[in-house]
């Protein structure tokens, strides 16, 4: 596992990958803080959240286009340049008091609308750039990293705007953008070429093509499903976390605080265990297993939240569950992941990329949607019960299929 972190490529993609993610938590939290000092409305806050998910769904298509028809290396650094700017003009805005909900608003727009070019192309470096067989050490690695990375911003987070103001979270913010950025230029290996399209072919038309692949290939429909399932089903324990903390644990959001750290300390770890045991298992198999883990762990949740047992017992058993529960994520989300990446042509990665990348966003917001919708009509363990019968229901329907089962 090791000797990869030494080919420089490797450590460049995911030394920016994990900076730009300790920018982003850093930027959540000030974010929701500024909008609600400005504000003080929730409902305007919920606004301009939604906003930030616009620009990904409606331009995703022509950025996944964009970046298999030009350079993808430039489009990174391009774009980590431009929202390392944006978020150093807000800083600046907000350091002379000048800062309003309108140029938030703006602000948010645009930064999503530059992350849209922005992904397709990063995840397709990976491919460009990493020999295949060494695709779901990478993908694991890169996983855990960026989840120390989130930990630790959002753990330092509160202390950067408590003691420097909304101003310097931004800044911070910024500085990780710039940083990013100079790791992509810093990639060594030449770029493979983009893919000649014919003359006169329009983005649309490549559009077009990019979703018949998607259509005529079965299976890997089937992989980028399940890996948008996985974010639908992750959805629940997010959105659950302050009632379950308050009803269950009687912790408040000192108990969210540890359940988050439980479980994204379970994602570096599980990141770690793929990449070191991967290579010698079937992607299949792997990512089966994680699923099956998932399920089993919202069906322990539920179960605790029903028996009365001492809160220390509770607790302890909650913050180990939310570990297993890290630990499945990776143990899905990177076998599926390095499938898509062997199978897509080098021309259609930024396209696939996308669609992927999209499909995985509105599962989040669909999740949350569905636990609001009946969120009046079933008790917390109702909730973990659904989501796990949810779960091992996509579990059997994986293991006895037996085109995935070969992968």
């Amino acid at each position: 596992m090791f000797h990869l972190i030494r080919n420089k490529n490797i450590r460049c993609l995911i030394l920016s990958s994990s900076v730009s993610r300790f920018g982003d938590s850093v930027e959540t939290i000030s974010f929701s803080w500024v909008v609600y000092q400005l504000t003080g409305s929730l409902s305007i806050m919920g606004l301009v959240f939604a906003i930030n998910f616009i620009p990904n769904i409606l331009f995703a298509p022509f950025a996944g286009v964009y970046a298999d028809r030009h350079n993808r290396k430039k489009i990174v650094v391009f774009s980590d340049l431009f929202r390392g700017l944006n978020a150093t003009l807000i800083s600046l805005l907000i350091f002379n008091h000048s800062a309003t909900v309108l140029m938030i608003i703006g602000f948010s727009f645009a930064n999503s609308t530059l992350e849209s070019f922005a992904n397709p192309a990063r995840r397709a470096l990976y491919a460009d750039l990493i020999d295949s067989a060494s695709f779901l050490e990478v993908t694991a690695i890169s996983s855990s990293a960026s989840s120390a990375a989130e930990l630790l911003g959002l753990g330092t987070a509160g202390m950067i705007v408590a003691f420097g103001g909304n101003g310097m979270a931004f800044a911070v913010d910024a500085s990780t953008f710039f940083l990013s950025a100079f790791g992509i230029a810093l990639l060594a290996t030449p770029i493979r070429p983009p893919h000649q399209t014919n003359p006169g072919q329009t983005y649309f038309k490549d559009i077009q093509v990019g979703f018949q692949f998607l259509l005529n290939d079965r299976l890997l429909m089937i992989c980028i499903t399940a890996s948008a399932l996985l974010n639908f089903f992750f959805t629940p324990i997010n959105v659950l976390l302050p009632k379950y903390s308050e009803e269950v644990l009687h912790m408040g959001v000192y108990g969210v605080s540890l359940i988050e750290s439980s479980m994204t300390l379970g994602i570096i770890f599980g990141g770690i265990m793929v990449a070191k045991l991967g290579k010698n298992g079937k992607l299949s198999t792997m990512s089966i297993t994680g699923f099956s883990i998932l399920g089993l762990t919202y069906l322990l949740l539920g179960l605790i939240s029903v028996f009365h047992c001492s809160t220390r017992f509770v607790l302890y058993s909650t913050l180990i569950l939310s570990f297993v529960f890290g630990v499945a994520v990776p143990t899905i989300s990177a076998p599926i992941r390095t499938h898509i990446m062997r199978v897509i042509p080098s021309d259609k990665r930024g396209i696939i990329s996308a669609v992927m990348g999209t499909a995985l966003l509105i599962a989040i917001p669909l999740g949350g949607a569905l636990v609001g919708v009946i969120g009046d009509h079933l008790t917390i363990h109702g909730y973990f019960y659904a989501a796990a019968f949810g779960i091992f229901l996509l579990t059997g329907y994986l293991f006895t299929n037996q085109s995935y089962r070969e992968i």
